[in-house]
């Protein structure tokens, strides 16, 4: 990918749905995932990626949601009427032109390269729409990429209403869009309802093909643009991103013994030269300065310990230590009930 840094865009996240799959009254954007919310892990992708605004589209637990990210800005779509009827809700946000990323609030594993990528992409075709694409994984029960003889996109076909043809084909949408907001609000709105009196975004695929205006990006990455659907999903997720923060440690210096059996939340931070023992958990905003020692089976949450401090097999909660500080086996600290 190139250096240079992308054009402004901004984005809309999609995260109205319950994700009753999860048999839990929390919203589904709100299921947590390595210390942070499914939600949290998409707005962070997009912060990275340089998203100068981005807009969360809210509507099961609606106020829960605020409530999580009390400095993020809101639309509220009270009726679950499809994805496309969920996007014209953002619509009043974005008053004047702006290029827009879509995507969905359950995709924890999006890199923001990918995200950049799929922006410059349509940039650089000069398309009003750019849909990311996956060429990898299991595509049953997504919707298909229909191409002509000669490669260029077509339509989205969804599973429910393809022919045995469309569903053999390999290639499926991710969800992720690009596309300038001049073109998309009023075809959006000029929508026609389906059967169910849904609204999808998916439908506009067609539109901008026939005019021109679409292009495509693939990846091969299935689990980076994978939604999740249920507590499986979500474990397999939270498997790779520990495994992505253990690595991230170990090559800055931080040396954890048995790496496997300590759970660090994706929030922590740790200075270079501590350990952390076998059998530790470091949970929420926890920071850990230089030349610690940390266990084993030592409890940490939102706490800050200071450098060249020593916590046992200890409790410590919403506290900051001095340097040098020693907790031993068997204590606990906590400064507070967590707000």
């Amino acid at each position: 990918m190139s250096d240079e840094p992308p054009s402004p865009f901004a984005a809309v996240v999609l995260a109205a749905g319950r994700g009753t799959r999860f048999g839990s009254p929390l919203p589904k954007v709100l299921q947590p995932l390595a210390g942070r919310p499914l939600l949290g892990h998409v707005l962070a992708a997009l912060d990275a990626a340089g998203a100068e605004r981005t807009v969360v589209v809210v509507g099961y637990g609606a106020d829960q949601v605020k409530r999580a990210f009390p400095e993020r800005e809101f639309a509220l779509q009270a009726e679950q009427r499809g994805t496309g009827h969920a996007v014209l809700q953002a619509r009043c946000a974005f008053p004047d032109p702006v290029d827009l990323v879509i995507t969905y609030g359950d995709v924890p594993l999006i890199p923001p390269e990918l995200i950049v990528a799929l922006h410059r992409a349509r940039c650089a075709a000069g398309a009003a729409m750019a849909v990311l694409t996956c060429s990898a994984g299991d595509p049953t029960g997504l919707g298909r990429i229909v191409r002509d003889h000669e490669g260029r996109p077509l339509a989205i076909v969804e599973e429910r209403v393809a022919t045995p043809e469309q569903r053999a084909i390999r290639e499926w949408n991710t969800g992720l869009t690009a596309v300038a907001s001049a073109w998309l609000w009023p075809r959006l709105a000029a929508l026609e309802p389906s059967a169910t009196g849904e609204i999808f975004l998916t439908d506009l695929v067609s539109l901008a093909a026939g005019e021109g205006q679409l292009t495509t990006l693939t990846t091969d990455d299935a689990l980076a643009v994978s939604g999740v659907n249920d507590r499986l999903e979500l474990a397999r997720s939270e498997a790779i991103v520990r495994e992505r923060i253990r690595r991230r440690l170990l090559e800055r210096g931080v040396l954890l013994v048995s790496p496997e059996t300590s759970v660090i939340d994706v929030d922590v931070e740790i200075g270079f030269d501590s350990v952390v023992l076998p059998g530790s958990i470091v949970m929420g905003r926890t920071r850990i300065g230089r030349n610690c020692r940390i266990g084993p089976h030592a409890i940490l949450e939102d706490a800050t310990i200071g450098d060249g401090s020593t916590v046992r097999a200890a409790e410590v909660r919403r506290v900051a230590l001095p340097p040098g500080s020693i907790v031993d086996s068997f204590t606990r600290i906590d400064g507070g009930a967590p707000t």
